[in-house]
């Protein structure tokens, strides 16, 4: 999108961000399990029966709310797993960098960069510009961004993909160290995987989010918002592979 905890993404409860979520318990998911990082919540909850009760956690609410775009995301890039192909890890690169490069300026503008000031200096486009210019890839146009300014709740919805996709960057790393990939394309550059997977990074985002003091309605934006990023990168990744088998066809 990798190690979870109880209450969201990544190290709190659902690695994400092109990671392969965890599924339900069913024959399907274990053997799609076979050919992928091993990324499974701690807490092993049943995510399609739970609901959102009275009471229930912000980040709880969060990751349950978003689960499917997100699952539906991952499951673009369950090759990056014992199996990869170069190709993939080149679409996952192009597809980060796209999506952040249009995103993160937002994210700078908005109120989240008052709250967590230090997000500005780990900004990931210009690591993913590294990869992109050492392996020669073409940028990707993406698709507008429904959320041009983004309150505070908003703001931190956007940021719930980012962080957890950075986190869940640092897991693809250590597959694709584990499987010898990395060592067997070395003309492929792995700046940003390497330099992400920092949990403590991901934990500061959770206590600041669990800081916030929002209306119901607020939390509705700010998981709306998550939504609406998973969905640009969906879409900007569908984008990219059409423009890709336009140029097949055309060759």
């Amino acid at each position: 999108m990798a190690a979870r905890t109880a209450g969201g993404p990544c190290v709190a409860g659902g690695t994400h961000h092109f990671l392969m979520m965890a599924s339900s318990n069913s024959t399907a998911a274990d053997q799609r399990a076979q050919h992928r990082p091993d990324m499974t919540y701690l807490d092993n909850a049943p995510l399609a029966k739970e609901q959102h009760r009275e009471g229930t956690s912000l980040r709880n609410r969060l990751r349950l709310a978003t689960h499917g775009r997100h699952e539906a995301l991952d499951h673009q890039f369950e090759g990056l797993g014992d199996d990869a192909r170069p190709s993939l890890y080149e679409d996952f690169i192009r597809l980060n960098h796209a999506g952040r490069d249009k995103i993160e300026p937002i994210l700078a503008a908005s109120p989240f960069a008052l709250h967590m000031p230090d997000w500005l200096s780990r900004r990931a486009t210009p690591v993913l510009a590294e990869d992109m210019a050492a392996m020669r890839l073409e940028a990707v146009e993406t698709p507008p961004f429904a959320i041009g300014q983004p309150d505070l709740p908003q703001a931190f919805g956007i940021a719930y993909v980012l962080e957890g996709s950075r986190l869940g960057a640092g897991l693809i790393h250590k597959q694709l160290r584990r499987t010898g990939f990395i060592d067997n394309h070395p003309a492929l550059s792995f700046s940003f995987i390497q330099r992400s997977g920092d949990a403590d990074v991901f934990r500061s985002y959770l206590a600041a989010l669990s800081a916030l003091d929002l209306s119901p309605k607020q939390e509705d934006r700010l998981i709306a918002a998550a939504n609406l990023t998973f969905d640009f990168f969906r879409s900007t990744l569908s984008a990219m592979r059409k423009s890709e088998q336009g140029k097949a066809v055309a060759w």
